[in-house]
């Protein structure tokens, strides 16, 4: 039998993965990462 911790964690990661497919190319696209600045 499993906790429903366990349930909720499973129920989380599958939400996070189908979130982060549906945006993955519009992140891919717009999100650009900054250059690093020189030291001075």
């Amino acid at each position: 039998n499993n906790s429903p911790t366990f349930w909720m964690n499973l129920q989380t990661r599958y939400d996070l993965e189908v979130a982060e497919d549906e945006i993955a190319d519009k992140v891919e696209r717009d999100v650009r990462p900054l250059e690093a600045v020189p030291a001075r």
